[in-house]
């Protein structure tokens, strides 16, 4: 039996049980603790998918945009939504989000459109490093499905505001009054 030893025994070397001799892991076996074992012991690391995110993600929240670090999974609509609220804190809330005028939508870059995003997991596939998420608030019970994309941010639309029967009349008065004093 032929046993090593370094000539150079430095701090590197002290006692370290990394280190072990021809003797301890000859074809016999290997040593741990006194017992002897026929194999290495099986080394399991996590899958290197799981412990890194998908990349990043944009999140646009009326006129601001952030970044995000998307998960290593996306299993529900509520882990977009939580990307959201994580990114805003002091604007949104889980519950604001799940409301029913609140909806998300992704960007499709080959259309240069937004569509909304559901909670189906081919839908939530989609979503993949640099994907560009926007919420969408609509004051309408069912909020469009589609809409242009471009760099414009979709906003819900606006009744049309319906002057009423006073406004009106303090206009006429107004330029009755005018024209009154520009002709005498």
């Amino acid at each position: 039996m032929r046993v090593y030893t370094p000539t150079n025994q430095g701090p590197l070397f002290d006692d370290d049980p990394g280190i072990m001799s021809e003797a301890e892991t000859a074809s016999t076996g290997f040593r741990r603790g006194g017992k002897q074992r026929s194999s290495l012991p099986v080394v399991r690391t996590p899958s290197k998918t799981l412990e890194r995110p998908l990349g990043l993600v944009f999140l646009q929240y009326r006129s601001e945009t952030k970044r995000a670090l998307l998960p290593n999974e996306i299993t529900s609509i509520d882990t977009v939504r939580a990307l959201f609220v994580r990114s805003f804190p002091r604007q949104l809330t889980m519950q604001y989000l799940e409301g029913p005028n609140v909806k998300i939508y992704i960007h499709d870059s080959s259309k240069d459109m937004f569509y909304e995003l559901e909670d189906v997991r081919s839908h939530l596939r989609e979503i993949r490093d640099r994907s560009v998420l926007r919420l969408f608030e609509s004051n309408e019970v069912s909020a469009p499905q589609v809409l242009p994309g471009g760099q414009n941010i979709p906003q819900p639309l606006q009744p049309a505001a319906i002057p009423n029967q006073w406004d009106q009349e303090q206009v006429r008065q107004k330029r009755r009054f005018f024209q009154g004093r520009l002709v005498s």
